[in-house]
């Protein structure tokens, strides 16, 4: 063993059933992204649903906030690659409200 080995934590994800849960969710938020009636309040309530998931995954696994931000912007960068992806200006907004969304699940705000 290398003597800085030990000094790197081993790192802890979400399990893959989650990531899809909440990749599909921001994707749905995203193609709706104002919150209003029909699809649009749809798609805001499965990405609530979708970050409380996560949010209680996150706690199981001892996950810490800053590792699901990491997470969280990781699941837009995927998105962005998609095409009409979270891109431009709202982008910068979505991204903010999906972390915002992340921290109060995780502290129960």
């Amino acid at each position: 063993m290398a003597h800085d080995e030990w000094l790197a934590p081993e790192p802890r994800a979400l399990t893959p059933a989650t990531l899809s849960l909440l990749r599909d969710a921001a994707w749905r938020a995203w193609r709706a992204p104002v919150p209003g009636p029909t699809d649009a309040e749809d798609s805001e309530a499965a990405l609530r649903c979708a970050v409380a998931t996560v949010a209680a995954e996150a706690h199981a696994r001892d996950l810490r906030a800053e590792e699901l931000v990491v997470i969280f912007k990781g699941v837009l960068e995927e998105l962005a690659e998609r095409d009409a992806g979270p891109s431009g200006p709202g982008a910068r907004t979505f991204q903010s409200r999906l972390v915002t969304l992340c921290i109060k699940a995780y502290y129960g705000a």
